[in-house]
């Protein structure tokens, strides 16, 4: 299952940041609510929202709020090779040369690669991660050289 929400409708980013600033304020406490109720135009019994998805439904509204495209996938998903170097913001022929080097897990259906998500979503934390420890190196190494000054 995947969910989209397009990028760059203003009225839904508007929509988006007001709904935003009200679910903080039921997170964070500052309202007399403890929980977050999802109510839809004539129904008058409103959703509650379970405290483990309000990380969730903020980020989502976060993203939406910033004009950003927002996709939910379940964690068994599988995604076409298109998806996935969308996912990982690379191009697709590099995304390949990560399947086939055992990198990302990957199935083929007829000749065409299906990317497990979840294969590919520790590849990009893996990587992440070590893009993050590079990076304090090179902090740390331009310290120990006097050049952050």
């Amino acid at each position: 299952m995947s969910i989209s929400a397009a990028r760059g409708d203003p009225a839904s980013e508007h929509v988006a940041r007001r709904a935003l600033d009200r679910v903080r304020a039921v997170a964070s406490g500052t309202t007399s609510r403890g929980s977050i109720r999802l109510v839809i135009d004539g129904d008058s019994d409103p959703v509650e929202i379970p405290t483990a998805l309000e990380a969730l439904v903020m980020e989502a509204l976060e993203g939406l709020a910033a004009g950003r495209r927002m996709r939910v996938l379940e964690a068994d998903d599988e995604l076409t090779t298109t998806q996935a170097a969308e996912l990982l913001n690379v191009s697709r022929p590099h995304l390949v040369k990560l399947l086939e080097s055992g990198a990302v897990r990957y199935r083929l259906v007829g000749s065409h690669r299906r990317v497990d998500l979840a294969s590919l979503l520790d590849f990009r934390a893996t990587e992440t991660a070590k893009s993050h420890t590079a990076a304090d190196e090179l902090v740390r190494l331009g310290q120990e050289m006097g050049l952050d000054r």
